[in-house]
C-alpha cells in the first residue's frame, strides 16, 4: 500500500484499522521516502490481534516524508496466513512553527 501526500509532511505516528484485527495478528513493515525512489525503514512489527479498531504505531523517529508504504508479510490466522487487509490508515505528527518540514 502506498500513500502520497504530494508535499513534504512531518509524520511520527501511523494508525491502522486492521480488517478482523481482533481475530488475527498481521506482520508488516512501514517505510518512508521523500522522493519515492529511496526508502527508509521506519517501523516493523505485528498487530496485537486483540483490537477491532485503531492501533497506533510510533515510528523510529519523526520523518519528513512525501511517501509512506506498508509492506505486509501475512498473519497468524490458520486458513488465511498470507492475507492482510487494512480498512483505513491515518498518519500524523505535529506542525512545526519555527521551521518547515523540508525533505533533503
Amino acid at each position: 500500500m502506498l500513500l502520497d501526500w504530494g508535499d513534504p509532511t512531518l509524520v511520527e505516528i501511523v494508525s491502522i484499522f486492521w480488517f478482523n484485527g481482533n481475530q488475527r495478528k498481521s506482520r508488516f513493515l512501514i517505510e518512508v521516502s521523500a522522493d519515492g525512489q529511496n526508502w527508509e525503514h521506519a517501523y516493523s512489527g505485528t498487530s496485537s490481534g486483540a483490537l477491532l479498531g485503531w492501533e497506533d504505531y510510533l515510528l523510529n523517529r519523526e520523518h519528513c516524508l512525501r511517501f509512506l508504504r506498508i509492506l505486509w508479510y501475512g498473519n497468524d490466522y490458520a486458513t488465511q496466513g498470507s492475507k492482510n487487509s487494512i480498512v483505513e490508515i491515518e498518519a500524523w505528527g505535529y506542525e512545526r512553527v519555527a521551521e518547515p518540514c523540508v525533505s533533503e
